[in-house]
């Protein structure tokens, strides 16, 4: 099943630091140990290096030199499969320190003393995972950095600083939030304002990057625009008035100038658009972001599904006349429907008819089942949508409102409810409202002045993120679908006293890695009731154990998050699961 690896890496406290040397001029990677015993040999190794025009990089994370795998950021070098690197002891030090070597006739790698030297020769495959290049100058203490970003697809548990709790805070009431902060995924700051850790965060940037996608299908231009918000522009469009926008954080510059922290964006985006759109040659456009809102809510009682300060995806399109924008809305509303459906809420998410404001008789929001949601929705299952309660009086409906329901196909004969619901995600069409207000014009074929017609379509990540963990999880914690899942699988190994089972589970951590599965390894010397009591509360879709009994089967003990079953199977078959991409 397994072969022991070549090399490993130590852990930090056997050296003050590393320093390594990478040659671009000849590929070659070297990892030398050294502390202040040998700092006037360093300091000659460094004058060296620099005369030969090399680059130094410095790192000072214990994560590097744990066992035989380094943290994602780390450097590595894989060739053939096999991670190459330093293997020590702290008996070695002295030895390793003051050993020096030149012999290059091994054209794969060589070992001097205990430091092992890896050239990329020619047909070799080698591959950087996270590559973070700190290029230390010696000179007046100036430092440059240099950072290579690619895709993490391995963490060791180890290195996680943050760890599982058995217990929510006692103010927390929100559900979602009580499994985000035990698992580790989230940090409390206060009432509706939360902090994203390494796990949370990997979930968050999926949830983004799949909204990203089908806004690029359908034509969005991504930008970002500034949190703080001049006043001047708000009062333009009259929202600027507490009594008409009540959720204002609002501060001041030292020179007494008023500043608001954004909680939409319409106004200033519409007031940005004047510089882009004079014709109707400039029309459609479609423009979208990400970006941080700030609302001063009364109440922010339900963890990440209602906070003070959050993450928005707020998409505005501008088209010349009511037919693109009416296009376009469909497009949209379909894209939302595509969205939840790859998140894994499709099956239980609703195009829900919601007021419409002042110009149309509807918008739409996107109406997720669940038992403590807090919209009542009203569903004809038969067409696959459903309307707000706010807009559909179940006890008495008026002549107007069935007709209003019939003029988009709905009876109310059909629908059926009382059902809870959370809203996560919602389009309006905004008509002239704003293009009015900030004189946002085109000159249309005809040679006319004409109105920029407007819509808005919001979806919050954080908040389908607190949804996904609210409505997917169960009793022993969060149950993530696979393509928001931090992780595809929870590598686990329970050690035997001989150290066969870390040697093994060390080596298909590599294998998976380098087949390009998001590993989590964890490595932790744990009781396995505990490792596996964290596994079901973290929530990775799929788990592999691997421990003597396994070893002797040479099988790994499999089993699926969601469905809870349990196999045995060989390697081989591992990867063929998890080489499956997800629905």
């Amino acid at each position: 099943m397994c072969s022991e690896p070549i090399v490993r890496f130590v852990n930090k406290k056997e050296f003050p630091w590393v320093a390594m040397e990478l040659s671009a001029s000849r590929g070659q990677e070297s990892y030398e140990p050294y502390d202040e015993d040998c700092q006037a040999r360093n300091d000659h190794y460094q004058s060296t290096c620099f005369q030969k025009g090399t680059d130094w990089i410095e790192h000072d994370s214990e994560a590097c030199f744990q066992s035989v795998n380094p943290f994602p950021w780390c450097p590595t070098v894989v060739i053939n499969d096999v991670v190459f690197g330093m293997i020590a002891t702290e008996a070695d030090h002295e030895e390793q320190c003051a050993h020096q070597d030149q012999d290059d006739s091994k054209p794969l790698e060589r070992e001097v003393g205990k430091v092992v030297h890896v050239r990329n020769e020619p047909g070799l495959r080698v591959r950087y995972r996270h590559l973070i290049l700190y290029k230390f100058i010696a000179i007046s203490q100036v430092f440059s950095l240099l950072i290579f970003s690619c895709t993490i697809v391995r963490m060791r548990q180890s290195f996680l600083f943050t760890k599982t709790r058995k217990e929510a805070p006692k103010d927390e009431v929100a559900q979602n939030a009580k499994l985000l902060i035990r698992a580790g995924f989230i940090h409390k700051e206060l009432a509706g304002v939360y902090s994203y850790l390494p796990l949370g965060l990997r979930v968050m940037e999926k949830i983004v990057n799949v909204i990203r996608e089908e806004m690029n299908v359908i034509g969005g231009q991504e930008v970002t625009l500034t949190a703080l918000q001049d006043k001047k522009v708000w009062e333009i469009s009259g929202r600027w008035d507490d009594s008409v926008l009540d959720v204002w954080f609002k501060t001041k510059l030292k020179n007494d100038t008023e500043l608001g922290l954004g909680t939409t964006h319409e106004e200033q985006l519409t007031a940005l658009m004047k510089d882009y759109i004079a014709s109707y040659r400039d029309l459609p456009r479609y423009v979208y972001q990400f970006q941080t809102k700030f609302r001063n809510e009364t109440r922010a009682k339900s963890g990440i599904m209602r906070g003070r300060e959050f993450v928005m995806k707020d998409l505005y399109s501008f088209s010349a006349d009511q037919e693109s924008h009416d296009a376009f809305y469909e497009k949209v509303k379909q894209a939302y429907s595509r969205i939840f459906a790859r998140l894994g809420l499709g099956d239980r998410t609703y195009v829900t008819f919601a007021s419409g404001g002042s110009f149309s008789k509807y918008s739409h929001e996107f109406q997720t089942l669940f038992e403590s949601g807090e919209d009542i929705i009203y569903i004809d299952k038969g067409q696959g949508i459903a309307i707000n309660k706010e807009v559909y009086n179940s006890d008495s409906l008026s002549t107007e409102e069935a007709n209003n329901l019939a003029s988009v196909g709905i009876e109310a004969v059909n629908l059926k409810g009382p059902f809870k619901a959370i809203e996560v995600g919602n389009i309006f069409s905004l008509g002239t409202r704003f293009s009015d207000a900030f004189d946002l014009n085109f000159i249309a074929q005809d040679g006319s002045k004409k109105p920029v017609i407007m819509g808005s379509y919001g979806i919050g990540p954080g908040r389908v993120m607190g949804t996904i963990a609210e409505v997917l999880s169960d009793k022993d914690g969060l149950v993530w679908p696979e393509v928001v899942a931090p992780f595809k699988l929870h590598l686990i190994a329970l050690f035997d006293k001989e150290g066969k089972v870390k040697i093994c589970t060390d080596a298909l951590y590599q294998k998976l890695t380098e087949q390009g599965v998001e590993v989590l390894y964890d490595d932790r010397d744990q009781r396995a009731g505990e490792k596996f009591a964290d596994a079901d509360l973290v929530g990775i879709p799929y788990r592999a154990i691997v421990s003597d009994k396994t070893l002797a089967e040479k099988v790994v003990e499999f089993k699926n998050r969601k469905t809870g079953e349990v196999s045995k199977i060989s390697e081989e078959d591992l990867f063929k699961i998890l080489a499956k991409k997800a629905d």
